[in-house]
């Protein structure tokens, strides 16, 4: 039988030396864990990032604002710094025209299963503790999600969240061939630690 390792390789592109990796996914789906492995395996943030979850909230609010100069300028700046960077921010695919701002972008998307995601966000955001109310919601995202991954034309890597924990070897280096990057065994260890 063949290994599932969970990642879906979906518009591969010849792996140019300047590039950009954008993590992103619903909330609680596994962004943090992939972001952590990306940032071993070299991937510079060049923004200022949150401790704990590692949004990018230089990044992540201009997105938000839609103000395509700001955005542009900000881009400019980090492609300066580094060859290659990247950062996280969620539910960039309800914004699908950002992503051709970006210099040669490739979209890393975690994925997990939506009753996992409900039940997490009920504990975690005091005003909405309403699992159905928060399954209903992940439910949306995900068909969002799904219909933007069909048509996105980019280079784009779907990743399951509950296989990287299970077969985090094969997984993590699935989606480091895919970004062109390199894992050693401390990029496994964090997603084990998680």
């Amino acid at each position: 039988m063949r290994n599932n390792p969970g990642v879906m390789a979906c518009n591969e592109a010849p792996l140019l030396t300047r590039r950009t990796i954008i993590v992103t996914g619903i909330g609680r789906s596994g962004t943090k864990a992939m972001q952590s492995c990306l940032m071993n395996m070299g991937v510079r943030n060049n923004g200022q990032q949150s401790s704990d979850a590692l949004d990018d909230w230089e990044m992540g609010p201009l997105l938000e604002a839609k103000d395509v100069g700001e955005i542009t300028k900000e881009i400019k700046r980090r492609n300066r710094l580094a060859d290659v960077w990247g950062f996280k921010w969620h539910l960039l695919f309800e914004r699908p025209d950002q992503f051709q701002l970006f210099r040669n972008p490739i979209v890393v998307c975690m994925v997990r299963d939506s009753v996992s995601i409900a039940c997490r966000s009920a504990l975690e955001v005091a005003d909405r503790p309403d699992q159905m109310e928060w399954l209903e919601m992940v439910t949306n995202w995900q068909s969002k999600l799904a219909g933007w991954a069909s048509s996105y034309s980019g280079p784009l890597v779907m990743v399951s969240y509950e296989k990287m924990l299970t077969q985090t070897k094969d997984t993590i280096d699935a989606v480091a061939q895919f970004c062109g990057l390199h894992p050693t065994d401390s990029t496994y260890d964090l997603v084990r630690k998680n």
